[in-house]
């Protein structure tokens, strides 16, 4: 199998949702007020922190981090990926997009069902100091080879909105506290 077969369904549930947000453009915020509000661990903080770098995007300003020997794709203004290879061949892959519009918690379901991902936690954080949402799913093996857990995340910078699509594959299962730690170490611009 292709180390990159899992960029397919990521950036196309991506352009999925970048597109509904263009013509929706309803907010999130109503839905995330009821939450319950996790953090990052410090365990975790600790453990990524010496192992990433900061991109940050050149127009918006934003910055996000992204693990060393991760190839790091970015279309200033619009968009930053970084991935690597899992031991089967299937990739973890991590898609932050910049939009104009602000997302509604529908919009986000939305997305993840373009890849028929199933729903296990929602919760509402603060990143950078601003209400986010945070979003975990399971795919099914028959969607991408292997099972995998996609994790949303969405925050709100002002004039414009970041998204989170990380999947990560089950044989590379321990990256999904890297899903957690780019979501929370993000920062507006």
């Amino acid at each position: 199998m292709n180390p990159r077969s899992i960029v397919f369904p990521l950036v196309f549930a991506a352009v999925v949702l970048t597109a509904y947000l263009v013509f929706s453009g309803t907010d999130v915020g109503s839905a995330i007020s009821s939450l319950n509000e996790p953090t990052l661990s410090e365990s975790v903080r600790e453990t990524y922190e010496p192992l990433t770098l900061q991109y940050r995007d050149p127009i918006r300003g934003y910055s996000i981090r992204y693990p060393v020997g991760y190839p790091l794709e970015a279309t200033d203004g619009e968009s930053a990926a970084f991935y690597a290879a899992g031991p089967n061949g299937i990739s973890e892959m991590f898609l932050w997009t910049a939009t104009e519009e602000t997302a509604s918690r529908q919009d986000l379901q939305f997305a993840a069902d373009e890849v028929d991902a199933q729903l296990v936690s929602e919760s509402s954080v603060t990143i950078d100091g601003r209400k986010s949402l945070r979003l975990e799913y399971t795919v099914a093996a028959d969607q991408i080879g292997e099972s995998a857990r996609l994790v949303q995340g969405w925050i709100p910078c002002g004039n414009y909105s970041l998204h989170l699509v990380a999947m990560i594959p089950d044989s590379l299962a321990q990256d999904k506290d890297l899903a957690d730690y780019t979501l929370y170490t993000a920062r507006c611009g």
